[in-house]
């Protein structure tokens, strides 16, 4: 009902730049939506299959983003982890914000090369949860720092993953790679 909403509400709207952000608020509101249905089809009432829920919200936002033929390679690395609710839900959202930044800014039309974007979940020792997204592209400036930046959505990264105890590093290397580290052990 809400994406319905906002989708009316975008008709006749001529800026791009408008357009834009309505698609980024109706991106963020499906991400949670999609948590709360994992969450009833779940056996587990209070656990969510958070592989399953990447693979879906993944996959949905790069058909929103690559329409055309020409896109880049889309590896998904999933390890069985069940979240509660409340991991789940900002870690949907930084899932979101991760790969819409990369969808957005990662390959601009003078990168050249084979585009590879990579989303990986991970269980370590049984305690730890690892959560990454990577690309090969042209990578975050190193002048924008990701705990001060003016910008919504790593600021949104930020202050989530504090939300669920984490940590996150951003690796420039070879692209962008955003790792954020929690625990896994339900609260």
């Amino acid at each position: 009902p809400i994406s319905s909403l906002l989708n009316l509400q975008t008709r006749g709207v001529q800026d791009e730049g408008i357009l834009q952000q309505f698609n980024e608020i109706k991106s963020r509101i499906r991400s949670m939506s999609l948590i709360h249905e994992k969450l009833y089809q779940s056996k587990e009432i209070s656990l969510i299959d958070f592989a399953s829920y990447i693979g879906t919200i993944s996959k949905e936002l790069f058909r929103n983003y690559y329409t055309g033929s020409a896109h880049p390679e889309f590896i998904i690395e999933t390890d069985p982890v069940l979240l509660t609710i409340d991991q789940a839900i900002p870690c949907g959202l930084i899932i979101n914000e991760l790969l819409t930044n990369t969808f957005k800014y990662a390959f601009p039309p003078h990168w050249e090369g084979k585009p590879v974007i990579r989303l990986a979940l991970r269980l370590s020792d049984g305690e730890k949860v690892l959560l990454s997204v990577s690309d090969n592209g042209v990578g975050i400036p190193s002048h924008i720092d990701h705990r001060t930046t003016s910008s919504l959505g790593l600021s949104l990264i930020t202050m989530l993953t504090a939300q669920i105890g984490g940590e996150i590093r951003i690796d420039r290397a070879a692209g962008t790679s955003a790792i954020i580290t929690f625990s896994a052990k339900q609260q």
